[in-house]
């Protein structure tokens, strides 16, 4: 990417000192068989030009804007002044300071057009010594708006280049800035994703583990300590099962699926058996897009999660009932002063990261106390979207 700001400063500076010294080499080409036969007055604007034109190209046009227009105008006066003298130096110094004028991005089209007018006058009226007048001045004109068109159009094109720059950087601007928003996104879902698993199937793992160990220090009954051993055991299977269902759902591309299996799976696990959850669908099952029963069974699988934390021997119920026009899973704990549910995730991602999930298939999640005094989880998805319909 290439703007006025980014270039290379020392590359424009030795650009502009070579078209100037360049200039100056045609005028003292043209002088050189001159200088003897004219009078002084020819090698003196001829200097003066060089001299202005040279400066020019050492003064920062940024910030000495007033400098390097007023050292182009003197340089275009002594030109146009010796264009009745010596037509070819003349015009050298008066068509590059005009050009150089109309052509610089830094200075505005009215200043620059004011800036050209006394040299162009005087270039056109040089030729009122010499005859025929009127022609010469026409040829004076043409030459000088060919010039300041010429610089104009090359004044565009750059000024057209600089705004495709800008816009090329924008642009890769806004997809870079896309990109990263596209990856901090899935960044969080990748973490709830994690959290949802490891939260659940570690969770519980962990308390039947430390069960298991209590029972050995305390010398239970080997049958007693077996069992709790296979419930580990399931507890990491069903763990590595639910990985891999969030791997897929990762992996989806948006195909249609079934949310009662999804929930029904999470329900029916080593967690929800151990906290004695009730499971019951309701209604007609549909099929819902595959994001829509994965968030659905990730709310059921963090609302087990914290009953198994916090009302573990309390009568809790789920029910994945499919109504007309959306799709709801309730759960439902009676202990509902112990059981803080989604709402006190202690790692931030349960109601923030369900509730997000929800709204990013566009449904809704609440959660808190009911009129009964029990603890209530609802998540509604309403039916119809993406293509899927509930008929």
């Amino acid at each position: 990417m290439e703007t006025n700001a980014h270039r290379d400063p020392r590359r424009s500076s030795a650009a502009r000192v070579a078209v100037r010294v360049v200039t100056v080499l045609v005028v003292a080409s043209v002088l050189s068989d001159r200088i003897a036969s004219s009078g002084p007055l020819v090698p003196t604007l001829a200097a003066l030009g060089s001299a202005a034109l040279l400066a020019d190209g050492f003064a920062d046009p940024v910030r000495r804007p007033r400098l390097h227009v007023g050292l182009l105008v003197a340089a275009g006066l002594c030109g146009a002044a010796l264009n009745h003298l010596t037509p070819s130096a003349g015009w050298a110094l008066v068509g590059t300071s005009i050009a150089i004028l109309v052509a610089s991005p830094g200075i505005r089209l009215r200043t620059a057009a004011l800036a050209v007018a006394a040299p162009a006058a005087v270039a056109i009226a040089a030729p009122w010594g010499s005859e025929p007048v009127a022609l010469g001045a026409l040829y004076s004109a043409l030459v000088l708006a060919g010039i300041a068109t010429a610089a104009y159009a090359g004044r565009t094109r750059r000024s057209q280049r600089e705004a495709d720059r800008a816009l090329v950087a924008r642009t890769r601007e806004l997809v870079e800035e896309t990109a990263r928003s596209s990856a901090l996104e899935e960044r969080a879902r990748i973490a709830r994703d994690m959290h949802d698993v490891l939260a659940h199937s570690l969770g519980g793992l962990v308390v039947q583990l430390d069960a298991a160990q209590a029972e050995i220090e305390g010398a239970a009954p080997r049958d007693d300590v077996a069992r709790r051993i296979a419930g580990a055991r399931a507890l990491a299977a069903d763990g590595l099962a639910e990985a891999r269902a969030a791997v897929r759902e990762l992996r989806a591309d948006g195909s249609s699926t079934d949310a009662a299996t999804a929930v029904g799976a999470v329900m029916r696990g080593t967690v929800a058996a151990e906290a004695g959850i009730d499971f019951d669908v309701a209604g007609a099952v549909r099929a819902v897009p595959a994001p829509v029963a994965g968030a659905l069974a990730a709310v059921a699988r963090e609302a087990v999660t914290n009953i198994a934390k916090h009302a573990a021997g309390a009568r809790c119920a789920a029910t994945l009932a499919y109504e007309p026009g959306r799709v709801r899973l309730e759960v439902i704990s009676a202990a509902a002063r112990s059981a803080p549910g989604i709402a006190a995730s202690g790692s931030g991602f349960g109601a923030q990261g369900m509730a997000a999930r929800m709204a990013e298939v566009g449904g809704s999640l609440a959660f808190g106390p009911d009129n009964a005094g029990r603890w209530v989880v609802s998540a509604a998805w309403p039916a119809g979207q993406d293509g899927v319909h509930g008929s």
